[in-house]
């Protein structure tokens, strides 16, 4: 039985492989790169899946899980693929697509700064638009704050196909940059050459791979 970590963001990439793989402990948060190697080390988590989103053509400095703090001596970081990202909103506060309604500045709406440290740095220095943090970790909420405010949620549009988020009202649009989020699933040594571990791989490589053609 595997305890795997993800975020209300790419838990939807993992719904459907829980059954089938036995990892029926599912823990939904946030989390920077360390704290996903603090809890890989503490036992507390076997595997997690790690998003590192960035603008496209923008120098990110460090492009490798293992260069943003975590010792490759204790994890193992397998590379899944990418993916690109939209941005979600509620239609009802936009009359337009957001990048042409100049009457009305919504704001960027992202994970806590050290969850998406990359993207966060770039979005604030371009100063395209503001950037909200918000700490929740509950898809439930993270809707709600898109019904109740402008806010734009850069996301895969994969998304809005998985509860909560397909009966909300969303739209997907392009950003003004195209914004590429690389995905990994960091692992304890010990783990990473069993056989469910191999299958889970396997299997998120194809849904992340599939993910787009899958797009209307």
């Amino acid at each position: 039985m595997l305890r795997l970590g993800s975020d209300p963001l790419h838990q939807h990439l993992l719904g459907d492989l829980l059954a089938a793989e036995g990892c029926v402990e599912l823990a939904t948060a946030f989390r920077s790169p360390q704290d996903f190697g603090q809890q890989l080390r503490r036992g507390t988590l076997d595997a997690g899946l790690l998003s590192l989103a960035s603008i496209k053509g923008v120098s990110t400095g460090a492009r490798n899980p293992a260069l943003l703090g975590l010792d490759s001596a204790e994890l193992e970081a397998i590379p899944l693929g990418s993916q690109d990202l939209q941005l979600l909103y509620a239609a009802r506060h936009l009359s337009r697509p957001p990048q042409l309604n100049p009457l009305r500045r919504p704001l960027f709406l992202l994970p806590p700064a050290s969850c998406q440290l990359l993207l966060d740095e770039q979005l604030r220095r371009q100063a395209l638009m503001e950037v909200r943090n918000t700490e929740t970790c509950l898809a439930g909420d993270l809707v709600e704050l898109l019904r109740r405010e402008p806010l734009l949620l850069p996301a895969h549009r994969s998304l809005l196909k998985s509860s909560p988020w397909q009966d909300a009202q969303l739209i997907a649009v392009p950003p003004p940059d195209p914004i590429s989020d690389r995905l990994w699933l960091l692992v304890r040594p010990e783990l990473a050459g069993t056989p469910q571990i191999k299958e889970l791989e396997a299997q998120l490589h194809r849904k992340i791979a599939c993910s787009d053609l899958d797009e209307d």
